[in-house]
């Protein structure tokens, strides 16, 4: 049985080198592991900030920083700006390819050079592919 907003346990990690700020000192919130997540839950947890990765659920929680604020589009209301434009004008060499799965050798390569060139100094160094697919999963229910 899937528990309320209200019933649920979290975690604080101890303090750790952020991730987005240099020199700053991050927590972080996790949803206990073993929590039934349903899609109801895992909705108003998004809307408190919380991200998730594979079955990981957790949001910055520091207590001398808040800058870390999850930001949400509402797409229906979207609409572009000049600068965006412009952005969208400078990279149309870019394309875009519509797959059926991110689960393929390309997709993965695309990662692997993704954390080797961002996250050198992370948790998710080195590249790995089991580590990969969890991080794509749905979330647990």
């Amino acid at each position: 049985m899937t528990a309320s907003l209200r019933e649920i346990r979290v975690f604080t990690t101890f303090p750790h080198q952020c991730s987005y700020l240099p020199e700053q000192e991050a927590t972080t919130l996790f949803v206990d592991p073993r929590q039934a997540i349903s899609p109801t839950l895992y909705t108003q947890l998004s809307m408190l900030g919380f991200r998730r990765s594979g079955d990981h659920i957790y949001r910055p929680h520091c207590s001398r920083c808040n800058a870390c604020v999850a930001s949400r589009i509402p797409v229906k209301a979207f609409q572009i700006s000049r600068s965006q434009r412009r952005v969208l004008s400078k990279n149309q060499d870019l394309s875009l390819v519509v797959s059926d799965s991110i689960f393929d050798d390309e997709a993965w390569e695309l990662y692997s050079q993704y954390i080797e060139h961002k996250h050198k100094d992370g948790d998710m160094y080195p590249p790995d592919r089991e580590q990969y697919e969890s991080f794509l999963k749905n979330v647990r229910a």
